[in-house]
């Protein structure tokens, strides 16, 4: 069993809810996310990875952790 977070939106796409939950698979807590949500947007974490929704990019001036670095 997982835990997840689920982050129910607002139409401007800014939470209005967050809140964790145990589930035995990632489809169960995406289920579990829509009935929550009733109809608003939300999206489905899972430590760092949004496994769905549409997650919000991350600010310009945020370093990107993929980045490769040489010194």
């Amino acid at each position: 069993m997982r835990e997840y977070e689920y982050r129910i939106l607002q139409l401007d796409g800014s939470p209005a809810i967050v809140t964790m939950e145990v589930q035995v698979s990632p489809g169960a807590a995406i289920r579990s996310a829509r009935k929550m949500a009733r109809g608003r947007p939300f999206e489905v974490w899972w430590g760092q990875e949004c496994i769905s929704g549409v997650a919000k990019p991350p600010p310009i001036n945020a370093p990107d952790s993929r980045a490769q670095y040489h010194f």
